[in-house]
């Protein structure tokens, strides 16, 4: 995996309002990993700020699709998917 591929962090469902956008584009840290989190670098929403850091919980589910991947945590459904440059 090269980290300055960019992905897409999709929410599709959650028990909490902690992520402030429903997707997120950026770089991800490594592979998502069933029992692991996955975090995220990207552009900052805030303009004062360096970047935006977005780290899931735990993995608890985790499915390989053809675009990338799809996976449940501890509070969320989600998809990562291969941003086309």
């Amino acid at each position: 995996m090269t980290i300055s591929k960019k992905y897409k962090l999709k929410r599709f469902a959650s028990t909490n309002n902690n992520l402030r956008t429903k997707e997120v584009v950026g770089v991800i840290l490594s592979e998502p990993e069933e029992g692991n989190s996955l975090t995220m670098i990207s552009d900052p929403l805030d303009p004062e700020a360096d970047f935006r850091q977005v780290t899931t919980s735990r993995i608890t589910a985790l499915e390989k699709t053809p675009n990338g991947w799809q996976f449940r945590t501890l509070n969320s459904v989600y998809s990562l998917t291969e941003e086309q440059a």
